[in-house]
């Protein structure tokens, strides 16, 4: 009986832990509370951003991106910069990249080398 609460101690330390990780990727990437320096978040970014993590799989280019908030390249690159802490393609790049981990950790399919 101990046994299996350890098991089971352990398993739910385990998806903690995980957790904690996604998480952690997660804040880096692009949630930081919603916050730069204690103010609020640019509400063009952070609608960008909710249009980002709805649909990564669109091509999106740096010129959609800037007409969608309706700032220049520059000053949406800037912008965007300012607000997260990284470039809106490294954002969106890590964005993909955290989705195919997902993907390949639920899922049984193995990639051949």
């Amino acid at each position: 009986m101990d046994e299996s609460i350890t098991k089971n101690a352990n398993k739910k330390h385990n998806k903690n832990f995980l957790a904690t990780q996604i998480q952690q990727v997660v804040k880096s990437a692009y949630v930081q509370n919603f916050t730069n320096k204690g103010f609020e978040m640019d509400g063009r970014i952070f609608h960008l951003k909710e249009q980002l993590l709805k649909n990564p799989q669109h091509n999106w280019t740096i010129e959609e991106m800037s007409q969608t908030v309706e700032l220049s390249i520059p000053h949406f690159q800037k912008l965007f910069k300012a607000e997260t802490g990284i470039a809106p393609v490294t954002f969106l790049r890590d964005l993909r990249l955290e989705k195919a981990r997902k993907f390949l950790e639920t899922k049984f399919y193995r990639p051949k080398y």
